[in-house]
């Protein structure tokens, strides 16, 4: 485990049961985020913990702890430790407290760093980041910015020797580097192995298409039948999950990442793709009347709320604006533009 300025091997075990045990102060708090997000290892570690003293919520009906019968299921093999005078262990009913029970869980789970060692890899489960109808910005434990669009899902495993990701939906990355493990993304068959890469996916559980753009650095992508790409700065890479196609575009849609950065580049754009994407972002649901199906629209919006962006819309292309609970419609005679 690694330790930072505030804490040290002897005093984190009893961090951890005071945070578990909700007894501790915010100040705290905050020095166990901060070992936690030192390295990978220290995450897993508190994460055993935990796991550990949640299952042990049972011993809350019983008010008693048998440190020795615990200790025997977390010791599989022989491990070398001091011997000590033989002493007999009874359970003693006593009032219930969380943090007595917290720090003979850790006691018996965290005692010897070698018997974690042992069984930490195996006991680390997946993590998983689920945005519902939210656009969720975040990091990863090795410190890596995420951008998860809405109805998208990721779920992520951290060990000592790599780093793994699934994704359903649509998300953006930013790698935090690590040379000793590689940042991997699974989505559905597809494998996007990065290389010093910001870059986004979009993989809608509904569509045959996977699209990654590369944002700076390179990735490489890596089909379930063996098909391989690799993408640089700027490029953008569609992999046909039916046919089991990748093919590269080497000028993006401007628009790609606006759910993240909440800028659009309209160039010409239909009013029918801008309200589509519009809709995307924004989570609203804008339709547009069958007179302006065939409307055009320059401009550039920069994080604008969407009444402003609907304002401009409307004034540019002289267009009425109508909101019900659920609904925003656009309607015109046409696509005449209002003279200056």
């Amino acid at each position: 485990m690694e330790t930072n300025q505030f804490l040290n091997d002897d005093a984190i075990e009893s961090l951890i049961a005071k945070v578990l045990a909700n007894e501790a102060n915010e100040s705290e708090m905050a020095s166990l985020r901060s070992w936690r997000q030192a390295s990978a290892e220290n995450e897993s570690y508190f994460i055993i913990l935990k796991q550990i003293f949640e299952e042990s919520a049972l011993a809350k009906e019983n008010y008693t702890y048998n440190v020795d019968e615990a200790w025997k299921k977390v010791k599989p093999q022989p491990v070398f430790v001091c011997a000590l005078p033989a002493k007999e262990h009874k359970p003693v009913a006593q009032p219930f407290s969380w943090i007595k029970v917290a720090a003979a869980i850790l006691i018996v789970a965290g005692f010897s760093f070698a018997a974690y060692m042992m069984f930490k890899e195996e006991a680390v489960k997946p993590v998983t980041i689920a945005s519902s109808e939210k656009i969720i910005h975040t990091s990863l434990p090795d410190s890596t910015h995420i951008v998860v669009n809405r109805n998208s899902e990721l779920e992520y495993v951290f060990t000592k020797d790599q780093r793994k990701v699934a994704l359903k939906g649509e998300a953006f990355f930013d790698i935090a580097p690590d040379a000793n493990r590689q940042f991997i993304l699974e989505v559905g068959s597809l494998t996007i192995v990065d290389i010093g890469t910001a870059f986004n996916v979009n993989a809608p559980v509904n569509s045959d298409s996977i699209v990654v753009y590369v944002e700076s650095g390179e990735v490489k992508i890596t089909s379930s039948t063996g098909k391989e790409m690799n993408l640089l700065k700027g490029e953008t890479g569609i992999f046909m999950r039916s046919s089991d196609l990748l093919s590269k575009e080497l000028h993006a849609d401007t628009n790609l990442v606006s759910y993240k950065t909440k800028i659009f580049v309209f160039e010409n754009a239909p009013l029918e793709v801008i309200a589509a994407k519009l809709n995307e972002v924004y989570g609203v649901n804008i339709t547009i009347s069958d007179s302006l199906i065939n409307c055009h629209l320059t401009s550039t919006f920069r994080n604008e709320e969407i009444d402003a962006i609907l304002e401009v819309i409307a004034e540019t292309l002289n267009l009425k604006v109508s909101k019900t609970a659920n609904k925003i419609v656009l309607e015109g005679s046409g696509c005449n533009r209002k003279e200056d």
